[in-house]
């Protein structure tokens, strides 16, 4: 995957929040992107007569073009030489609303056009809307917000939730930190849409179950062949430890 500059907006603000009080600067920002990201290809080849990768070259360009700052996401101050990044509560905000987003997008391997789209746009006022969701300005593609809270509502048992492929839970095995979350999968990937699908919720609760992180990462291994849930279960009872 050939990142464009908004897709690093995401894990950006996610390295500034975990160093809140001391911030970052453009160089480490560089050095933990290139290592989070597993830069390679293009991305990762010196630019001519520069010292310089294209990807660098694309984390110094939310500096030169204001990025973070322009939308009050993160502050910016130079010091000796470098620059320092530090998040604002907006960004806070706005990475804890869309932090899902960036997983989504690499899950899929949307163009680059959708990837922006997707980390741009609000969706916090979608009701149910799967596959191509029409705008006036632009199509692109999304998981409905309300979707995913009402899934987890709605395959909790006793206010707990459980992976349908390994049962995990994740409160169980880190206590309260965990409880409540799941991942939520959709068993028909948005992507395989062809037209425009809006469902009800009982529709949408059908086409969805949730996984933990671990199973979500598996599934989705192969993006030209995701693994079902049944084909999961029959890995985990063959290689690992399996209950219901």
């Amino acid at each position: 995957m050939i990142y464009s500059e908004s897709d690093l907006i995401i894990p950006a603000l996610n390295y500034l929040l975990l160093n809140k009080e001391t911030g970052l600067t453009t160089s480490m920002l560089i050095a933990l992107l290139s290592r989070e990201l597993e830069i390679t290809g293009r991305d990762a080849q010196i630019i001519t007569g520069r010292n310089d990768t294209y990807f660098s070259q694309k984390v110094r360009n939310l500096v030169s073009h204001r990025t973070l700052e322009g939308k009050a996401l993160a502050s910016y101050s130079r010091i000796k030489g470098d620059g320092l990044h530090k998040i604002t509560d907006k960004g806070e905000r706005y990475l804890l609303e869309n932090i899902n987003n960036f997983t989504f997008i690499l899950d899929n391997n949307f163009n680059e056009e959708q990837r922006k789209d997707i980390i741009e746009k609000d969706y916090s006022d979608l009701i149910i809307e799967e596959g191509f969701i029409k705008f006036s300005r632009v199509k692109t593609k999304t998981r409905s917000r309300r979707l995913v809270k009402t899934a987890k509502e709605y395959y909790s048992k006793n206010n707990k939730i459980y992976c349908s492929a390994c049962n995990f839970n994740f409160e169980d095995f880190y206590g309260e930190i965990g409880t409540g979350y799941i991942e939520i999968h959709h068993l028909k990937p948005i992507f395989a849409y062809e037209d425009n699908i809006e469902q009800n919720l009982s529709e949408a609760l059908v086409n969805v179950a949730p996984v933990c992180s671990n199973c979500h990462r598996i599934v989705h291994r192969k993006s030209d062949k995701l693994l079902s849930i049944p084909s999961l279960q029959d890995l985990i009872n063959l290689y690992g430890e399996y209950s219901r």
